[in-house]
């Protein structure tokens, strides 16, 4: 188990950010072991140094709502689980490993009497409630993980309010396997981030968003000898690409196959009663201004707009 040293309130916010750039947040964590679906080792790597900004969540109302919520949130964990809470708020330093950084939320109480079980509160939209069907989802998985292996404690816990009218909550047992693997890979990035070394990019599309803020012009004129394993990644992508288009073609001609078995009709069913597939009506409206119309101007001037209304049918699956 490792112990933690306290550096700052996040109530001082320039100062929290500032210490926080100096390690991997438990919130950073998962975008480092490439198992985030939001951001990429790339962009934490680049932050860190100073090469890419931090995205402003300042105007993201989503954002400033889950924090107005998180108190109301967590006093809602309390009187659900009848456990204590008490606010943590600082940001704390692993003794063993310095790169190694969290901010817990709240924290609870353990069989000691001691407040040191991290407790994570989130808030999140209905459309994300399937992610919370087999517990925690797998980015807030490893924050706590995170919490954990910084604090030393031996479990924590998450209440998450999804929709703004659903509530869960869950207990999450550190997992020493899960732990090693921050220790090693969380150590080998602070290293890529000491020694400025590009770390590898991952699959998520967050990744190209970073190479381009990273490289935006070419300069003109300059060459550059690309490493060996490029021949291995210039014969893989051309074997990749050929099979892509062969695979769209071959989608193509079974949706095709399908829309002419439905013809005219709604709704086809398949014999072996797995499911159906549907080839509704849909429509989309474009609106144009009228020839010899100029654009609105920022006084409000009226114009004539002509509304285009274009009928298509869209093929579907539906499961049994």
């Amino acid at each position: 188990m490792t112990t933690a040293s306290e550096i700052v309130s996040s109530d001082d916010r320039d100062s929290w950010l500032m210490a926080r750039n100096s390690g991997i947040g438990a919130s950073e964590i998962a975008a480092v072991l490439g198992e985030s679906p939001y951001s990429s080792r790339l962009r934490i790597w680049g932050q860190k140094i100073g090469r890419i900004e931090p995205e402003d969540l300042s105007d993201v109302e989503a954002v400033q709502m889950g924090l107005e919520l998180e108190p109301w949130v967590a006093k809602h964990y309390e009187n659900r689980t009848a456990r204590n809470v008490d606010r943590a708020g600082v940001l704390l330093r692993s003794n063993e490993y310095p790169w190694a950084l969290a901010t817990p939320d709240y924290c609870l109480m353990d069989e000691h009497g001691n407040w040191r079980i991290p407790l994570q509160i989130k808030t999140t939209s209905a459309w994300r409630v399937s992610d919370w069907d087999d517990g925690p989802p797998k980015h807030v998985w490893w924050q706590v993980q995170h919490e954990m292996f910084v604090t030393g404690a031996p479990w924590a816990s998450i209440g998450v309010l999804i929709g703004g009218q659903h509530f869960k909550w869950t207990d999450v047992q550190r997992d020493e396997d899960a732990i090693q693997r921050i220790i090693v890979e969380g150590g080998a990035f602070w290293n890529q981030v000491e020694t400025q070394e590009y770390p590898d990019p991952d699959t998520i599309k967050d990744t190209d968003k970073v190479i381009q803020a990273l490289f935006p012009t070419a300069a003109e004129g300059e060459n550059v000898a690309l490493p060996t394993e490029a021949v291995e990644w210039d014969s893989e992508l051309g074997i990749l690409k050929s099979q892509r288009s062969e695979l769209d073609a071959r989608i193509q001609e079974l949706e095709n196959n399908l829309k002419m078995a439905i013809g005219p009709a709604e709704k086809g069913f398949l014999n072996d009663n797995r499911g159906a597939y549907t080839y509704k009506n849909q429509e989309r409206w474009s609106y144009s201004l009228a020839d010899g119309q100029e654009k609105p101007s920022e006084s409000g001037a009226m114009v004539t707009a002509i509304a285009k209304r274009t009928e298509f049918r869209v093929l579907r699956r539906m499961n049994g």
